[in-house]
């Protein structure tokens, strides 16, 4: 019972925000490649925001603007049981 008057009261603090701070279109480039090795595991190499795009995700009525995160390289092994 708790939880549904939490969620109702968490909606009523944010409906005054609610999709009024629009943000402006843009669009990310990721790009991930996986190769199997054995049976069980496979190696990837994972590209976020190739293009090294600076973008809004949020925005606050105190002008606050958070971006998103900058172009990231990740690789590794992947292991499946």
């Amino acid at each position: 019972m708790i939880l549904p008057l939490l969620l109702l009261l968490l909606a009523l603090i944010a409906w005054p925000t609610l999709n009024t701070l629009p943000l402006n279109p843009y669009t990310v480039v990721d790009l991930q490649l996986s190769r199997p090795i054995t049976k069980w595991g496979e190696i990837f190499l994972a590209f976020e925001n190739i293009l090294d795009e600076t973008y809004a995700v949020q925005r606050t009525t105190d002008a606050i603007v958070t971006t998103g995160g900058p172009r990231q390289i990740r690789g590794g092994v992947r292991l499946t049981y």
